[in-house]
């Protein structure tokens, strides 16, 4: 598995999460969200605060984070064959 951190926050396999930074939530545009596997989220000591796998309950445009205090963290996308890794900050 690969794991790829992408600095504009639009991945190859076409993953946007917006908007970054973001204040009540974030939403994941993704085209393909049913190859998703599971979502997680990191604070920046490394502590998963939220975590996704209910693959049915996936769709694009889902909205995240808004439980989330205000920092930096790491949305980690798996999917079939690959992890997709993003820095979001929320304000």
């Amino acid at each position: 598995m690969n794991a790829t951190i992408d600095e504009n926050f639009t991945a190859a396999a076409d993953i946007l999460i917006y908007p970054n930074p973001f204040n009540d939530a974030a939403s994941i545009s993704y085209s393909e969200i049913e190859k998703a596997q599971s979502i997680s989220i990191y604070n920046s000591a490394g502590i998963l605060v939220e975590f996704y796998d209910d693959k049915k309950n996936f769709r694009n445009n889902m909205v995240v984070g808004s439980t989330l205090p205000t920092g930096i963290y790491i949305f980690k996308i798996g999917l079939e064959d690959d992890v997709r890794t993003f820095r979001i900050i929320k304000n």
